[in-house]
């Protein structure tokens, strides 16, 4: 990895790190995710792109400025008038050998971008060698306090990783994460530890030192290389550990709490990036119960590479052959109605409160909580086994209708076509495609000055 930052990252870590600092003279807090998700899309609308508001010239006033209906133009230049935090910063960095990347960069993990799509962060730091992430990949994950039975079963596991070139991926937390981290490098293979907090004391730790020398290592971050542990951060990363594997295998978890729970629910109930195992051997556990309810199923003990890669590829095929029916939750007709038939409803709002940012911290941790507790996610999925053929409808409907679900919560403020297009992260054509239907469709007005907003019932 080059050890020179784009002036796009540089720009990134101005507007969303602290940078090592716990106060931003006179500027606030940096810009928190979905406050620079909306500073991202006004700079695509504008054709600018990040490094853009700190060239110090007239057209950097004019993006920043710009940017004014997303955050206010003063707080922005304060965050970008930190130069010599950032200098200071990227020394610290890389005197450690941290690199740093952002989704601009060529240098970007590109599994987790085609992974992740608009849910990769926007800036990942690392230490070791970034190709790990381009083979294949097993995610062993578990509680921190476990059985000692249930750790050796995870080093079981990693120990079959190692012997059959799977890289491993973890978390590294203690209890079962660390385990497996430590129990594949022993056995010659190699890891990618994906941290919450802490990637600066990490990559001097005597364990990870000698195998970050010689490649076996990759020790990569979404977060700040100082940042301290919260639980916030532990349940952001959850995701990217599995977008980095081809399959994830939860060894222990608790019901309805903790990281690991709320990690493999989110893969199985919503994101959906990896087929999700579950141990299925050794001492009784009511979590690994509870998720098989939910979707996952028995690891397959598989006896070496190819044999894994097949119940993969398995796995895989059943999701694809299930996933229309898991989307019945936007199309299938409730007590009369459908999303077809309705207005903005009860998804539509929450939806909106997402794009815009105006839930509270409080809020989204309450609803976060609620929405992987076990009992909603299955009645959530007892809820949603309507086939589609019982409604008539073709994949191409059920796409159309999760679309449009998150493009009436988007346009409860005028957006251009570019705009929409960016947020859905899908081609304009596509997104216009969809904009016209629903135009025809009479649920969005049609567009002034090329910008689409949702239609108003009329007062008359």
């Amino acid at each position: 990895m080059s050890g020179t930052v784009s002036p796009d990252t540089k720009a990134v870590l101005l507007l969303t790190s602290s940078l090592g600092s716990n106060r931003v003279a006179g500027a606030g807090l940096p810009l928190s995710p979905s406050e620079y998700r909306k500073v991202a899309r006004r700079l695509h609308d504008l054709k600018c792109s990040p490094a853009d508001l700190i060239t110090g010239d007239v057209s950097s006033e004019a993006a920043i400025e710009g940017c004014a209906v997303a955050i206010d133009p003063d707080r922005l230049r304060q965050l970008i008038a930190r130069g010599l935090l950032l200098s200071q910063a990227l020394e610290r960095w890389a005197a450690r050998a941290i690199w740093v990347a952002s989704k601009r960069d060529a240098a970007y993990p590109q599994r987790l971008r085609s992974v992740m799509r608009g849910d990769a962060p926007p800036v990942v730091f690392g230490s070791g060698d970034p190709t790990l992430l381009e083979t294949t990949a097993l995610a062993v994950v578990g509680s921190r306090d476990a059985q000692p039975s249930v750790i050796s079963a995870a080093k079981q596991v990693a120990q079959f990783a190692a012997e059959n070139d799977i890289v491993l991926v973890s978390g590294g937390a203690k209890g079962i994460d660390r385990a497996a981290m430590l129990a594949a490098l022993h056995y010659g293979g190699r890891v990618v530890g994906v941290l919450a907090d802490g990637l600066e004391r990490a990559v001097v730790e005597p364990v990870y030192r000698d195998a970050l020398r010689t490649g076996r290592v990759l020790l990569l971050s979404p977060f700040e290389p100082s940042s301290r542990f919260q639980i916030w951060t532990a349940m952001q990363r959850n995701k990217m550990i599995y977008a980095a594997a081809d399959a994830g295998l939860v060894v222990e978890s608790a019901v309805s709490e903790g990281g690991t729970w709320a990690g493999a629910t989110e893969q199985l109930s919503k994101y959906k990036y990896v087929p999700v195992f579950v141990r299925a051997d050794g001492p009784p556990s009511a979590g690994l119960d509870a998720l098989q309810k939910l979707g996952a199923t028995h690891w397959p003990m598989p006896s070496d590479r190819a044999s894994f890669m097949e119940a993969v590829s398995r796995m895989r095929s059943t999701q694809a052959l299930a996933s229309a029916a898991d989307q019945m939750d936007l199309v299938r007709a409730v007590d009369g109605g459908s999303l077809f038939e309705t207005g903005i409803g009860e998804t539509d709002k929450a939806q909106s409160h997402v794009l815009d940012g105006s839930e509270s911290d409080t809020q989204q941790e309450e609803a976060f909580r609620e929405s992987v507790s076990l009992e909603h996610l299955i009645n959530q999925r007892a809820n949603h086994g309507t086939s589609l053929g019982e409604h008539g409808l073709t994949p191409a409907d059920v796409l159309f209708a999760h679309a449009r679900t998150l493009i009436l919560g988007l346009l409860s403020e005028p957006r251009s076509l570019a705009e929409v297009a960016c947020t859905l992260d899908i081609a304009r054509p596509q997104a216009k495609a969809w904009l016209d239907r629903m135009v025809q469709a009479e649920e969005l007005d049609p567009p002034k000055r090329a910008r689409y907003a949702r239609r108003r019932p009329s007062l008359l």
